[in-house]
């Protein structure tokens, strides 16, 4: 009879110890193996339209040989199949170039209790999974919050619910189990008709369901952008104060991080790659990423390498402090890894003293930007320019919405010259408030 192994741990375990006696002597390998469920459901006009409920497992071996390294997967737990997969991938990795990037974390460098560390963040709902009709009922009260909007209809409605454990085993002695849940509603928003339609779009995404908001706070939000976006035009051409509003001054954030990459920093593709140190946001901005943050959609013990992580101040008082450090990008610059292989965690700017309203009544002629489209920035020069819509502000007061424009500018001079509002909500795993730049270009009609 076929032995067939059940456990994450049993797996990950046997294809190890396959790999490893494949190997010639002094080989290293990983394994990780991922479970992952979601549960969805759409509705719209209510009826039901959708239910999906997936369920995946695989397991991945990467083996190293020296510096060479290769990496394969299955679904096929069988005693057999595990046997074809460590045998077949030290194959690979013996043909396989020498890489300088391929290593695995040493004892010494990795976390040893990864299980413990992960429980006071709370990332995991252990209550009950919901079954179809719960799910059901909180789309049909996200349709029917929104439909109450006069001129407001729904173009998609979803929720869902998902659940994932990552195993991890190395030869190196680590070995790590997480477990984590979310609960995601989200619905699209049409007003008008014809020409005149404008669409918009709300959701949350909470790891417990008693964090989500009440499914028709949401509903109404995504009806009320809709409609606040009727009788939208292009602004004439030229400098401008922008504003961009919490739900897309993430955005930047975002570039950031991928500007302090030290991959990035180390292949000179990033315009801040000789600013350690030196200020590149205004003087009281500061950039916090926390992988401590109970149930934080971004919070980790460890990066997926096993390196600890901790809070880390990126930007203090304006200056570049830290660089996001795997192990490979660490070796190359000189330095230690800071547990950021994957990227930030919870990147989050601290928020300012000036409320929203206050920062839009200092502006003489400017756009609050809600919506960018378009990925056309270049983090290796610093040009930034986006497709955008909002609203125009003038004389401190919001006139009119705006669509058809684009925004841009530098992000060395945008970081520089940024002014945060304190409406900061820390509902996504990068969070920003509302951000104020001075003299940034509009091409518009």
């Amino acid at each position: 009879m076929t032995k067939q192994t059940s456990t994450s741990k049993d797996i990950c375990k046997t294809l190890l110890d396959y790999a490893l006696n494949e190997a010639p002597t002094g080989a290293k390998a990983r394994v990780v193996m991922g479970e992952s469920g979601k549960k969805s459901v759409g509705v719209l006009n209510g009826k039901p339209q959708s239910y999906d409920n997936a369920q995946t497992r695989s397991v991945s071996l990467s083996v190293y040989i020296g510096q060479q390294k290769a990496s394969a997967s299955s679904e096929d737990f069988s005693d057999a199949a595990l046997k074809k997969l460590a045998h077949e991938t030290v194959l690979m990795a013996k043909a396989t170039p020498a890489n300088k990037d391929a290593m695995l974390a040493a004892k010494g460098q990795f976390l040893e209790n990864v299980e413990e560390l992960a429980k006071p963040l709370d990332l995991h709902d252990d209550g009950p999974h919901p079954d179809v009709t719960e799910l059901q009922d909180m789309a049909f009260a996200l349709e029917n919050a929104a439909k109450a909007t006069k001129g407001v209809r729904c173009k998609s409605v979803n929720t869902s619910f998902n659940y994932s454990t990552t195993t991890v085993l190395t030869s190196e002695g680590f070995n790590a189990q997480v477990k984590s849940t979310s609960f995601v509603p989200m619905l699209q928003t049409i007003a008008g008709e014809g020409g005149t339609q404008t669409t918009a779009y709300s959701y949350r995404v909470c790891r417990h369901r008693e964090d989500l908001p009440a499914m028709e706070t949401i509903g109404k939000e995504a009806a009320e952008k809709a409609s606040a976006k009727q009788g939208a035009k292009p602004v004439p051409s030229g400098k401008m104060t922008i504003l961009f509003d919490r739900e897309v001054s993430p955005d930047l954030l975002g570039m950031f991080a991928g500007a302090i990459s030290g991959m990035a920093v180390d292949k000179g593709t990033s315009f801040l790659k000789d600013s350690m140190g030196e200020q590149v946001f205004a003087k009281d901005i500061t950039l916090t990423d926390d992988p401590t943050i109970p149930r934080g959609l971004g919070s980790d013990p460890c990066d997926s390498q096993g390196i600890p992580t901790k809070k880390l101040d990126l930007v203090k008082d304006g200056k570049l402090q830290h660089w996001l450090l795997s192990l490979a990008s660490a070796k190359r610059l000189g330095l230690e890894p800071n547990g950021r292989g994957d990227g930030v965690t919870n990147l989050v700017m601290q928020p300012g003293t000036t409320s929203r309203d206050d920062l839009i009544a200092g502006v003489e002629k400017g756009i609050l930007v809600t919506g960018m489209i378009g990925h056309s920035s270049n983090l290796t020069t610093g040009d930034f320019s986006r497709g955008a819509e909002g609203f125009l502000i003038e004389n401190g007061k919001i006139t009119q919405p705006v669509h058809e424009i684009t925004i841009a500018g530098n992000l060395k001079d945008m970081f520089l010259n940024m002014t945060p509002a304190d409406d900061l909500k820390l509902d996504l795993s990068i969070a920003a408030p509302t951000v104020r730049i001075e003299g940034m270009t509009v091409a518009g009609k």
